[in-house]
């Protein structure tokens, strides 16, 4: 999952840095979209919002 969030937060110009849910909710705010679910249906949320559909391979 963090391979998933390094992606995303690189799209959308996020400090990635931070622990995985920080920067999973600062993404979120980048997308003006609320989390919901746990962590990793935030980030498939976000994968599919970018046109990125998720992959066991970056699981």
């Amino acid at each position: 999952m963090a391979q998933k969030v390094d992606i995303i937060a690189e799209q959308l110009k996020v400090d990635g840095s931070s622990p995985l849910a920080t920067t999973v909710a600062a993404c979120n705010e980048a997308m003006g979209i609320t989390g919901t679910g746990t962590l990793a249906q935030q980030v498939d949320t976000l994968m599919a919002q970018l046109g990125r559909y998720s992959t066991t391979s970056l699981a």
